[in-house]
């Protein structure tokens, strides 16, 4: 029998303070101690996700994307892209189920098919906002004490 992604997937939804928290359990462990095939693979389907996002100009899309449909076009108009660059992303995107198409006669609109992908987008922009603060703070204070 093939496991499918959400027999994966265990969530619950609990209220802590009023605030619904969602806790997700995805590592399983098999007698020995080791991750199980079933959360090596979704690990492997997580590093792809992360792969496409670790491409600046698919970043770029994105983040155009966010005001709403746009067509290839559009984009490549928007980003400074090649249409033929632009539609190459957009395929690796569309086939992690990252954007979506919709058709209109010969037009076809993209748009991000989950508003969480913004949300981890943001997640680690935060991050490295947070990284570079520190980082600053550092070189602030080593330059300070080796006056």
């Amino acid at each position: 029998m093939k496991t499918r992604l959400f027999d994966i997937l265990h969530f619950s939804i609990e209220t802590k303070h009023g605030n619904p928290i969602r806790n997700i359990r995805i590592f399983e462990y098999s007698a020995n101690g080791m991750l199980s095939p079933t959360t090596q693979r979704v690990l492997q389907l997580q590093a792809g996700i992360c792969k496409v996002l670790s491409n600046p100009k698919r970043l770029q899309i994105l983040h155009e994307l966010r005001s709403g449909e746009m067509t290839v076009n559009e984009l490549a108009q928007s980003t400074a892209m090649r249409q033929a660059n632009v539609s190459q992303h957009l395929a690796l995107m569309r086939l992690r189920k990252m954007v979506t198409e919709r058709r209109v006669g010969n037009t076809v609109f993209y748009r991000i098919s989950d508003r969480r992908i913004n949300n981890a987008c943001d997640i680690m922009q935060t991050v490295l906002l947070d990284q570079a603060n520190a980082d600053s703070k550092l070189v602030r204070m080593v330059t300070a004490t080796s006056r």
